[in-house]
């Protein structure tokens, strides 16, 4: 017995039939637009109500459900894999079922990596000035004591204006490069800055068109929103991500 398609709530997921005698997980996403339909076919395509045979509901109307713990990203891919099994499209130790599992398994180690991360940087914040470097002059003379400036520290190119100011009156040329290099580390970072904020826009949308997902962005853990944008990293080392169309498209 099927479902009549006019009836399916948006935000379910059903099993439906194609014209071609396919099936796939579909799900009636705007009943008011011409292509009501989103199916994953493993790309995301758009068909009518007319186009498609609705077997049966996949996933529990919203006030069915009991979880009070947003799904992470992992399990939402575990979930998928069942469902291909449970409906006879994949047996479990297909390539498709074991790429699905290698994906998941992939995401919860950046999760609790992220994590352990979080926690670390957590702990910095509670330590002052401590000995993390050992550092010795060219010429071999005895460093008494220094204060080491990384180029990924946010609070060194201020620190450099600040001595380059100090130093101005009896050492110009060395004030006029600590200037230069200054700038040039927040000009790095303004790059930085606008590539991560073109990868946290991709894993929004990442987020927001992955199937089965319900879950507002701001309602992830921050490790479940990190895990999305080294996704979304992934996708901009290879080079998919630019500005303007300047990927690979």
């Amino acid at each position: 017995m099927t479902i009549d398609p006019t009836t399916c709530k948006p935000g379910d997921a059903y099993r439906v039939r194609t014209g071609s005698g396919d099936e796939y997980v579909g799900e009636r996403v705007d009943p008011e637009d011409y292509l009501q339909w989103r199916l994953n076919r493993p790309a995301s395509v758009w068909v009518r109500d007319v186009d498609v045979t609705v077997l049966h509901r996949l996933v529990p109307a919203p006030e069915e459900e009991t979880l009070d713990v947003p799904m992470q990203p992992w399990e939402l891919v575990r979930a998928a894999r069942q469902v291909l099994i449970d409906h006879d499209r994949y047996t479990d130790g297909d390539w498709m079922t074991e790429r699905l599992e290698a994906e998941a398994a992939h995401l919860e180690r950046e999760h609790r990596a992220a994590q352990e991360k979080a926690e670390q940087d957590a702990d910095k914040r509670t330590i002052g000035l401590t000995g993390k470097y050992r550092v010795e002059r060219i010429d071999g003379k005895p460093v008494d004591w220094a204060f080491v400036l990384q180029d990924t520290d946010p609070f060194t190119p201020v620190a450099l204006l600040a001595y380059a100011g100090a130093c101005e009156g009896s050492y110009p040329a060395l004030a006029r490069d600590l200037r230069q290099k200054a700038a040039d580390l927040q000009n790095a970072a303004e790059q930085d800055a606008a590539r991560e904020a073109l990868i946290d826009k991709a894993a929004r949308v990442m987020h927001a068109n992955a199937d089965l997902v319900h879950d507002d962005w701001d309602t992830l853990s921050a490790s479940a929103r990190q895990t999305w944008r080294n996704a979304a990293r992934r996708l901009a080392d290879a080079g998919y991500l630019a500005e303007a169309g300047e990927g690979r498209g």
